[in-house]
C-alpha cells in the first residue's frame, strides 16, 4: 500500500532539526539533499547522506533520511535494516518507527509492521504519524472498524494533525456524516488549502449534506441520523460509564438531526426549486449552531471555530470558501462580487492562529 500522506509529511521532516548540528557548508548538502530526493533522484540523495553519516555516526536523522530515499525507491528491506537500528537510539523521532513499519507492511509483513506502530505509541503516544499507519494497516487487511478507531485515537492524541481527520472522514462521511461533517471540516481547517486533498474533502462535506436533507413535497426531513444495531458488551450493562459511551454516537446523531431539522427553512428551499445552494446551506449552518447542543458542541473544536467566525462577521464567505467544491458555480458567481469578503477572512483567520 503506498502512503503518499506519509510521503507528503515526511518530505519536511527533519531539515531545520538536522541543520542545527552541522557547519553551514554541511547543511547546504542536506538542502541539496533534500532537493534531490524532492526531485526522484534519490542516488545522489543518498551519495550526500552517506558522507554525513561517516562524520556523523551518532546522528540517527541522516540514517533515517537515507532509509527515507530507499524507502522512495522500494528498496524496503535495506530502508528497514538501517532504520531497526535506530529505533532504540535516544534521538530517535515517531517517524523512524512509522517508515520501519511501513517497509515492513510493504515486506508482506503487516502483522511484524502493526508491532513496530505499536512499539513506537509507546515511546511516543502522541504521535499522530504512527496512529495514522496503525490504521491504514489495519484497514488494508480487513480491519475496518479497528482502523478507523485508531483514526479517531490519533485525533484525541494529536487535534493538529490533519491526515486522521481525513481518513476518519473518508470511511464515516456515508455511514455515519454527523462524525464524516465533522471530520471533514476540521481536516479543511488544518490542511492548505492548495494541497491535493482540500478540494475532495470540500466536495464531499457539501454532498453529506445533499444527501442528508430531503425536500419533498413542500416538506422536509432529514437522514443524519441512522438506524443502527448497538451491540452492547454484556458486562457493561451494570457499568453506567461503559453503556453511555456505547449508546453515545446514536444519541447525538440524533441531536444533531433534530437541530438540523429545525434549521431548515422549507420555504427558502422551495423558492430555490429544492436545490441545496450554498447560500442556504450557509444559513442553516449558522442556525443549526443556535439549535444544537451546546454540550456535544464543546466536545468538538469545529464548531468553537464557527462561532469565532460569526462573531467576527465572515459566516457567508467561510462557508463559501469551505464548501465550494459542492456548487462550484455558485461558488465562481460569489466570488465575483466578494472578492474583498473573501480576502477579509483570510486575514482574519491568520490573525487568530
Amino acid at each position: 500500500m503506498k502512503r503518499i500522506f506519509l510521503l507528503l509529511i515526511l518530505s519536511v521532516f527533519s531539515l531545520s532539526a538536522l541543520a542545527q548540528d552541522f557547519t553551514e557548508e554541511e547543511g547546504n548538502l542536506i538542502r541539496q539533499a533534500y532537493e534531490y530526493s524532492d526531485s526522484g533522484r534519490e542516488d545522489e540523495a543518498i551519495a550526500i547522506y552517506d558522507g554525513l553519516i561517516k562524520k556523523h555516526p551518532d546522528i540517527s536523522g541522516l540514517k533515517f533520511e537515507k532509509a527515507y530515499c530507499l524507502y522512495k525507491k522500494e528498496e524496503y528491506k535495506a530502508a528497514y535494516k538501517i532504520l531497526k537500528a535506530t529505533l532504540s537510539a535516544k534521538d530517535v523521532k515517531p517517524e523512524f518507527f512509522a517508515v520501519a513499519g511501513n517497509c515492513q507492511d510493504m515486506m508482506g509483513q503487516p502483522d511484524k509492521a502493526l508491532k513496530t506502530y505499536r512499539e513506537g505509541l509507546k515511546r511516543f503516544p502522541e504521535s499522530g504519524y504512527l496512529h495514522l499507519e496503525t490504521g491504514n494497516v489495519l484497514i488494508a487487511h480487513n480491519h475496518t472498524q479497528e482502523g478507523i478507531e485508531c483514526y479517531e485515537q490519533g485525533i484525541k492524541a494529536d487535534p493538529t494533525f490533519a491526515s486522521n481527520y481525513y481518513r476518519a472522514a473518508q470511511f464515516l462521511i456515508d455511514d455515519q456524516p454527523v462524525k464524516g461533517i465533522i471530520y471533514a471540516e476540521m481536516h479543511n481547517l488544518l490542511y492548505d488549502p492548495n494541497g491535493p486533498r482540500w478540494a475532495e474533502i470540500s466536495k464531499a462535506l457539501y454532498d453529506a449534506y445533499n444527501a442528508n436533507i430531503h425536500f419533498e413535497a413542500d416538506t422536509v426531513r432529514t437522514t443524519f441520523s441512522r438506524d443502527r444495531n448497538i451491540f452492547i458488551d454484556i458486562n457493561a450493562i451494570n457499568r453506567p460509564e461503559a453503556l453511555l459511551k456505547a449508546l453515545m454516537p446514536a444519541a447525538q446523531e440524533v441531536e444533531f438531526s433534530d437541530a438540523m431539522e429545525a434549521s431548515i427553512d422549507a420555504e427558502a428551499l422551495k423558492a430555490a426549486g429544492g436545490q441545496l445552494t450554498l447560500a442556504e446551506l450557509s444559513a442553516i449552518r449558522r442556525r443549526f449552531l443556535e439549535y444544537f447542543d451546546a454540550d456535544e458542541q464543546e466536545k468538538y473544536p469545529v464548531f468553537a471555530f464557527q462561532k469565532h467566525i460569526l462573531d467576527g462577521g465572515h459566516w457567508e464567505a467561510y462557508n463559501m470558501w469551505m464548501l465550494r467544491e459542492g456548487r462550484p458555480e455558485e461558488y465562481s458567481a460569489w466570488l465575483q462580487d466578494n472578492g474583498p469578503a473573501l480576502e477579509a477572512l483570510f486575514k482574519f483567520i491568520s490573525a487568530s492562529e
